[in-house]
């Protein structure tokens, strides 16, 4: 059997940090896995997208009465 490729890393948690002043945290791994779910499914495929993704997940979790 032939081992499934592996894609490459588009965010690390040091980016989440930097980029959106996330506090280092659980937090960060949940946002990595999401990142690495979307990416899973064809949703994002490179860095930018990847980032535009967080920021829609970062802006969604903000709004008032949404989880």
């Amino acid at each position: 059997m032939t081992p499934l490729p592996i894609p490459p890393q588009l965010l690390r948690g040091a980016d989440l940090v930097e980029q959106f002043h996330v506090l280092p945290g659980p937090r960060v791994g949940e946002l990595l896995r999401a990142v690495e779910a979307a990416q899973a499914r064809g949703e994002i495929g490179d860095r930018p997208q990847a980032l535009a993704y967080v920021a829609q997940l970062l802006n969604s979790s903000a709004q008032p009465g949404q989880r």
